[in-house]
């Protein structure tokens, strides 16, 4: 590949941070901005940022990879790279040695998209390979394990579009503060959390962007057999319309898909290194230069997901999810190179030194917006956290989130009965976190959220991973009290396939929670509807609840959602959940009331008045 489009970024990237320090002196520091020069050792950075004076190096700005290793990179390398951030470092540890300097400069890696800053470095060498460095074999620059130590005491932010000035004025003023020590550096860097939060967000933006969106539009559009499997998928998982309410009739939103796709990837090479740590699983490193094809490359990771599956007995729901299991890849041995980057990275974090933020980390993987663009309507936590707390009473409840969309409720859930089992809001034993979790039970008819909600669970805590979540894909409807589910799938076993089941306690639930659907009639899939009407056909009888198109009355599903949920309640069990405030000036808003205060002792009716949902035209109470 050309090299010419990261030449243009590196000198556009340049010509901004020129500019800015032309105006005049940044942090009372007037500075001076070079392109590969001065060399350190016979070595040129791609931008040095330069005491104006004397040319003492401030700041090292890495924007192509230099490298001997196995393959050359395009461009489009990502900062986030050990290699890239390794490569960095090596300039500022030489920079370092060539003007005697007490620690490097600050360094940082960057590409079109995103710029990682990091601190100076008081001694480089105990992160780098000197035999390496001299070789200029950068993919092997860090010393193994260095890696994350690195990254945990000296990274500072990393902020998105560097070409826009106001970010590049940001970095180069941060650079200043920290060089003339005016600020100290734990005032403004990030958690180690937000690090992996963002690295983990770069990667679906990247795939998604360059090597699945369009590759999966084209195959949808010139495919048909495979446009049917999707759509039968699609339609099994309550779209009406089939695939066509998630891509579009002319394939416009196919981006929601493609990104669904690329985070249920993501989540499931997280979670096989996770388990890797307690199981006896084949080893997942970096293998894209084994192979001939994307297909070849998903084929193989497959195999990993499958063994995890039969090694452990379960998480079947974490890798297999219908639908999202039929990510198409660009053809492309760097959309390769990208995914054994990301397990590079992933191999580096010692599970058991950040178990403590994994699952806070996990928890805010997908920004609240996207949530909503992908169809999750989420809940802010205070509300699932204010709903939750009076519906546990207990921590010996046993609780239900139907639709439990990305899991905000069953998270918020784990978090109160783990209060009531130890006194605090914090990452419990094993063995507590075994007991809360056989405690909770969810469902969702669709495989994104249903593995959304099982990778939040299972992440409170990585060194406990637990076996047999209590999470089914299913339509509610089609569930009864009581009722031992049959999964579908089967778990591979030493004795071959067996069914999966989950007994529901027969006894009832203490509590059911969560944010149903908001869907019209006349929106809800037909099978959905025959199940509505054949296990609550009496009750909507009793109380003139039954749809009628023809003369306006249409309630919405969340009304017959309470109406079910009550027949899994123990006789005083608690039911929270929030609904659309539509019904109380609709037509059969009185005959809802009616079957509210005759089924249950309604405590609180809570009116949100603030847009605390990012759903416009929708009141919630």
């Amino acid at each position: 590949m050309s090299r010419e489009p990261e030449a243009r970024f590196q000198s556009e990237l340049w010509r901004i941070l020129r500019e800015i320090c032309s105006r005049g002196p940044v942090g009372g520091l007037s500075l001076r901005v070079t392109v590969e020069e001065p060399a350190f050792d016979g070595r040129s950075p791609d931008i040095v940022v330069a005491r104006e004076h004397d040319g003492l190096p401030i700041l090292i700005i890495e924007t192509k990879r230099k490298s001997r290793g196995r393959y050359p990179y395009p461009y489009k390398f990502t900062p986030y790279d050990p290699s890239v951030i390794g490569q960095a470092l090596s300039y500022a540890a030489l920079a370092k040695e060539a003007f005697k300097l007490p620690a490097t400069p600050l360094f940082a890696t960057s590409n079109p998209d995103v710029l990682v800053l990091f601190g100076p470095v008081d001694d480089p060498w105990r992160y780098l390979n000197r035999e390496a460095v001299i070789k200029a074999d950068y993919e092997r620059a860090l010393e193994p394990g260095a890696f994350m130590k690195l990254i945990s005491k000296h990274y500072i932010f990393d902020d998105r579009n560097p070409l826009k000035e106001e970010v590049a004025f940001r970095v180069l003023d941060t650079a200043v503060k920290i060089w003339l020590k005016e600020v100290e550096i734990l005032k403004i860097r990030k958690e180690i959390g937000f690090w992996l939060i963002d690295q983990l967000r770069y990667f679906v933006d990247y795939m998604d962007s360059y090597y699945v969106r369009e590759p999966l539009r084209s195959r949808l559009s010139r495919d048909q057999n495979y446009y049917g499997e999707l759509d039968g998928y699609a339609r099994k998982m309550g779209y009406t319309d089939g695939l066509t309410d998630i891509v579009g009739s002319d394939l416009s939103k196919v981006e929601n898909l493609s990104r669904m796709m690329v985070y249920v990837l993501l989540n499931k090479i997280i979670f096989y290194k996770v388990l890797e740590n307690y199981y006896n699983l084949p080893k997942l490193e970096p293998f894209a230069l084994s192979v001939n094809s994307s297909s070849e490359y998903l084929d193989r990771l497959n195999k990993f997901f499958e063994e995890a599956v039969k090694v452990s007995g379960d998480f079947e729901q974490i890798f297999y999810t219908g639908l999202y299991d039929k990510i198409i890849i660009a053809d492309d041995v760097y959309a390769l190179f990208q995914i054994d980057e990301l397990i590079k990275i992933l191999s580096e974090v010692n599970i058991q030194e950040f178990s403590d933020i994994i699952g806070h980390v996990y928890e805010n993987l997908i920004p609240e917006e996207e949530r909503h663009r992908l169809g999750q309507f989420y809940t802010p936590r205070p509300i699932a956290e204010l709903i939750t707390r009076w519906c546990i009473r207990s921590g010996d409840d046993v609780v239900l989130g139907p639709g439990c969309g990305s899991g905000t409720f069953e998270v918020e859930a784990y978090w109160r009965l783990v209060e009531f089992k130890t006194g605090r809001r914090a990452i419990p034993s094993k063995d507590v976190h075994t007991k809360v979790l056989k405690q909770i039970y969810a469902l969702d008819i669709n495989s994104f959220p249903a593995q959304l909600t099982a990778m939040n669970l299972a992440m409170k805590n990585v060194r406990a991973p637990v076996t047999n979540l209590n999470i089914i894909e299913s339509d509610f409807f089609s569930i009864m009290p009581g009722q031992e589910v049959l999964l579908p799938y089967k778990v591979q076993t030493p004795e071959g396939p067996k069914e999966k089941k989950i007994q529901l306690p027969t006894e009832g639930f203490d509590a059911v929670f969560g944010n149903p659907p908001y869907t019209r009639w006349i929106e809800i899939p037909e099978d959905v509807k025959r199940n509505v009407k054949d296990r609550l056909d009496q009750q909507l009888s009793k109380y003139n609840l039954h749809a009628d198109v023809a003369r306006g009355k249409e309630p919405g599903i969340y009304i017959h959602f309470i109406m079910w949920a009550k027949e899994f309640l123990k006789p005083g069990g608690r039911l929270g959940m929030i609904i659309s405030d539509s019904w109380l000036q609709s037509r059969y808003g009185e005959d809802f009331g009616r079957y509210l205060l005759e089924n249950f002792k309604v405590k609180a009716l809570i009116d949100i008045s603030a847009r605390v949902f990012p759903v416009p035209l929708i009141g919630t109470c």
